[in-house]
């Protein structure tokens, strides 16, 4: 009875090491678990960042375009052009506006030397160069020329 007894319980110890065994060799760790939960979730988080890059993409192209056409619509701002009078001892009003005229600073000699006039300046315009715009008016003009 003892010897039966001896073979029962060895008989259990080795069933119940051959059934470890297969748990361990077939079940993951949980390491492993853990790892492969780390890859599912890593996958799915590149496929949501995927597509919202592809969503910023579509945006981003969608604003460059709105773009370029609000610069289209826009007319290009020209270049104002400046121009340098030289005034010398004895230069008078007419000569002066003369001048301006055929530059293209006024347009009219005639009505700016009469602007001049009316505003009791002709007698104070100064010796001296002076850097002009093609789009100031007569009063700008006018202003830098006697100051």
């Amino acid at each position: 009875m003892s010897a039966s007894l001896r073979s029962f319980g060895i008989g259990l110890f080795v069933a119940g090491a051959a059934l470890g065994m297969v748990q361990l060799t077939s079940k993951e760790s949980p390491d492993t678990q853990q790892s492969v939960k780390d890859t599912s979730t890593t996958a799915t988080t590149v496929k949501t960042l995927e597509k919202e890059n592809a969503a910023l993409k579509k945006e981003l192209t969608a604003l460059e375009k709105k773009l370029t056409k609000q610069q289209q619509k826009q007319p290009a701002k020209k270049a104002t052009a400046t121009y340098t009078l030289h005034i010398e001892t004895g230069m008078g009003t007419t000569e002066i506006t003369n001048t301006l005229q055929k530059d293209g600073i006024i347009s009219d000699a005639r009505e700016f030397e009469q602007y001049i006039i009316d505003q009791g300046q002709a007698t104070r315009l100064q010796n001296g160069s002076f850097t002009l715009q093609k789009d100031m008016s007569y009063a700008a003009i006018l202003k830098a020329l006697t100051n």
